[in-house]
């Protein structure tokens, strides 16, 4: 049988994917997009504890809410998030009272969300009140180690790397874990204002200019007073709200089904893996991993990309899972991508990859969740080669493989693509951010 011509293949693609949607509630909210939003990253940086660390992939914790009372009405309830970020939604999900699980594969991400599920009493805010203190006054002449990455230690200038690093040798012997988490947080929080590259799109780009540049202060000043900023804020937190519920939260992959606890089936599921978008999270925090002692050698880096969803290309993974993902995309989208002119030949083995991967976790869940469980799943469309990959559609039929029934799409804002993309795009419509919502059967 001679292979199928490419407009073919992106037809039957395209028929498929309206044919799943004719199947299936779509809400279009692009004009209504508020705190509630998922997608809405300023909440956060207002909201106690959540304020600690700027994670634009996070959640708003009102969307948290909002999603937990629809779906979730009785408190005590099993909420779990596979892929938990810095823990918005298991720290807002035990904050209302539900009993919160969760894994994080990546080691900063995860030391974020302990730090900020931190309890505190009297003698542990006294005793950082004093450390803060200690701060304010010290010479900062010593010095710690810079990281073992040349790439990361040209991204400052001499004298601000210098300042850093004193500052790191200082909360480096702090000896309560607690109160060294804490100036560690905010140390990581400084890193790129004080760099001479910023986050941009699926890496980082040298800034045009340099804020820091004009200030009076001496290098080490400006960074020790940023740091004490930061540190007085979470103080303040920490003081108008001391004890949390307890949430579970492991380091490690959601695909590893020996790390679930056992005995223990989700009522729901509110979760946001990386978007298939080629966006490598080594890359955009490369910087915090490596100043932050995440990574402490090029081994760390791999282990850490091999563990992760294969959600980009700068990674060589093992076929795995290469059974749980959907025809369509091994067979049509494989097909038509393959034969398309791209930045990188690895993109299409990297789709299939993702939905195998994706196809993995939902047959997990469904062995983990009660009948009737709700799964949240915040997800980003992309495109290629002029084909629009609907991870939302393509979810849902993936999701019914496993016992999982859609119950509706929630589109939240359209996607921000290249221009080139732009204009090879024929169906416009499927460059979306969504919630795919389906349900335990």
């Amino acid at each position: 049988m001679a292979p199928a011509s490419t407009d073919l293949l992106y037809n039957e693609v395209i028929a498929a994917y309206e044919e799943e949607e004719s199947k299936i509630t779509i809400r279009n909210l692009l004009d209504k997009v508020t705190y509630a939003s998922p997608v809405n990253f300023r909440e956060s940086m207002q909201t106690a504890r959540h304020r600690w660390f700027p994670y634009k992939e996070g959640f708003s914790p009102t969307f948290v809410r909002s999603f937990l009372k629809e779906f979730v009405p009785s408190a005590g309830q099993v909420i779990f998030d596979p892929f938990s970020g810095v823990a918005t939604t298991l720290l807002e999900a035990s904050r209302l009272g539900y009993s919160a699980y969760g894994f994080e594969v990546s080691p900063m991400s995860y030391s974020i969300a302990k730090t900020k599920a931190m309890v505190v009493d009297a003698s542990n805010l006294a005793a950082f009140d004093q450390w803060i203190k200690f701060f304010t006054t010290d010479s900062l002449a010593d010095s710690s180690h810079p990281p073992d990455h040349s790439t990361v230690i040209s991204y400052f200038e001499e004298s601000f790397l210098s300042a850093l690093l004193s500052v790191k040798a200082f909360f480096l012997k702090i000896p309560d874990p607690n109160i060294q988490a804490l100036f560690r947080l905010a140390f990581l929080n400084c890193l790129e204002r004080y760099s001479t590259h910023r986050k941009a799109g699926n890496g980082l780009k040298r800034k045009t200019r340099l804020a820091y540049g004009t200030a009076l202060e001496s290098p080490l000043e400006q960074v020790r007073q940023t740091i004490i900023s930061d540190l007085n804020r979470f103080k303040a937190d920490l003081i108008q709200e001391p004890t949390l519920a307890a949430f579970s939260l492991e380091q490690g992959s959601c695909l590893d089904e020996e790390l679930y606890p056992e005995g223990i089936l989700f009522d729901a599921v509110l979760t946001s893996p990386p978007y298939a978008n080629c966006f490598d999270y080594s890359k955009i925090y490369l910087v915090e991993l490596w100043m932050g002692d995440f990574f402490t050698n090029q081994q760390s880096q791999k282990s850490f990309r091999s563990d992760s969803l294969r959600s980009h290309v700068h990674a060589r993974w093992p076929d795995r899972h290469s059974n749980f993902g959907h025809e369509l995309i091994n067979d049509q989208i494989f097909q038509f991508l393959s034969d398309q002119p791209m930045w990188s030949s690895q993109i299409p083995t990297m789709i299939k990859g993702y939905f195998d991967d994706m196809g993995r976790l939902l047959s997990i869940l469904s062995n983990r969740c009660r009948v009737g469980a709700t799964v949240g799943l915040v997800v980003g469309n992309s495109y290629y080669g002029s084909l629009p990959i609907a991870t939302d559609l393509l979810l849902t039929m993936i999701g019914r493989k496993y016992s999982f029934e859609p119950v509706r799409i929630d589109i939240y804002r359209n996607v921000v693509v290249s221009s080139q993309q732009f204009i090879q795009a024929k169906h416009p419509k499927y460059m979306r951010e969504s919630l795919v919502i389906l349900r335990k059967i």
